[in-house]
């Protein structure tokens, strides 16, 4: 169990429990150790990291447009007429 402090806003400090792993912790506690930071920091570094690394996959929206050759006509028999585009 880790006991972390940060500030959020205004509040001077709030504190977390995180439950984690020891196979995690303890790399953890390490690299944070040998970079001189303390585990708080090295885990919000992380945190930002992942958080930036995951907004930053999400590609943009694009719709594909497909079209096909045919002479699919809808029932009744009529063909469809290319209609002039107008603003509206």
């Amino acid at each position: 169990m880790v006991w972390l402090s940060h500030t959020i806003g205004w509040l001077s400090e709030v504190k977390t429990t995180l439950n984690l792993n020891d196979r995690v912790l303890r790399p953890a506690r390490g690299r944070a150790a040998r970079n001189g930071i303390t585990l708080t920091r090295f885990v919000e570094d992380a945190l930002r990291a992942r958080l930036a690394a995951v907004r930053d996959s999400k590609a943009p929206f694009r719709m594909r447009l497909k079209s096909a050759k045919g002479d699919a006509s809808p029932q009744g028999g009529e063909r469809l007429r290319p209609q002039p585009l107008t603003s509206h």
